[in-house]
């Protein structure tokens, strides 16, 4: 600009400089464009995390002038959520109108979904364990009282054993 004397020649030059803007403004959003698309959900990743790293593009383009509803972004992240979720993601898209559904509304109804799941999930690992502790309990009352089991490694659990009457006792299996 120092070398402009007049003020059409100042404006060219505010022009000139303006079309590299714009021009690297949508380099840039094609850029954002392309990294938004390949989002997908991977299995390591939280909701959380992963509405993160998709609403973080979104909102770039929006600073650099993209006009993208906030819809395009649900249903972004309902396409691209990992297998795991199909079964929530199925209940969303029957459950709501996924057209004025906010990223904030999606993103709340997912992690209650997962919470739920995972409160389900620990009750019946809660319950696996205790059917364990019992079975344990069950082998070690079983167990002869000098601390050894049986020769043959099989746990008697009706507190009897098969006897060794040279085949001749209750547990001859080999008699047809």
């Amino acid at each position: 600009m120092l070398s402009a004397n007049t003020t059409k020649e100042v404006w060219d030059i505010l022009k000139l400089s303006y079309k590299g803007v714009e021009k690297a403004h949508k380099s840039k959003l094609q850029s954002m464009h392309r990294e938004y698309e390949r989002y997908e959900m991977s299995n390591s990743e939280t909701v959380e995390q992963y509405f993160s790293r998709v609403t973080n593009p979104f909102n770039k383009m929006r600073v650099y002038g993209e006009d993208i509803h906030e819809s395009k972004v649900v249903e972004k992240i309902l396409r691209t959520k990992s297998m795991k979720f199909d079964h929530v993601v199925t209940t969303i898209i029957e459950s709501h109108n996924t057209n004025i559904m906010t990223l904030a509304e999606l993103q709340g109804s997912i992690e209650s979904h997962v919470s739920r799941i995972l409160e389900i999930t620990e009750k019946a690992n809660e319950e696996a364990l205790k059917i364990q502790v019992n079975f344990t309990n069950i082998v070690e009352s079983n167990r002869s009282k000098d601390g050894r089991g049986r020769k043959d490694g099989n746990i008697n659990l009706r507190g009897r054993g098969c006897g060794s009457f040279k085949g001749k006792g209750r547990c001859n299996f080999n008699q047809q």
